[in-house]
């Protein structure tokens, strides 16, 4: 299970490297590395939800207990890409199906001792 939690995070912090350039969420950008404030406080919001609602997810928590109760930065985002917990939803079940895969698949290629 630690294992499956660190790959997904792994994962979603892939997924934000990648795409964050090019998100026009950011109009004040900050050019002296001294002001840049960095809010986390969404983590614990989505991971308490998803950890909740696992395997089968719940739309209605995730707008309710994770897109409502976040932060400006969030609300931001989700305009732009996460549109509502039902969109949500449907993709971390998505990457869900694909951890569980990539966790089988690591496991036989593990037992073979070529790795």
């Amino acid at each position: 299970m630690k294992n499956n939690t660190v790959y997904i995070n792994a994962l979603l912090s892939l997924f934000i490297l990648i795409y964050s350039n090019h998100l026009p969420g950011q109009t004040n950008l900050i050019s002296d590395p001294a002001q840049v404030v960095i809010h986390t406080e969404d983590i614990h919001l989505f991971w308490k939800v998803y950890d909740e609602t696992k395997p089968k997810f719940s739309a209605r928590k995730f707008d309710e207990e994770y897109l409502e109760k976040g932060s400006d930065g969030l609300k931001g985002f989700i305009r732009m890409r996460i549109q509502s917990g039902k969109h949500l939803k449907k993709t971390i079940k998505k990457i869900f199906i694909i951890t569980k895969i990539s966790a089988r698949l690591h496991k036989a290629l593990m037992a073979t001792n070529l790795f």
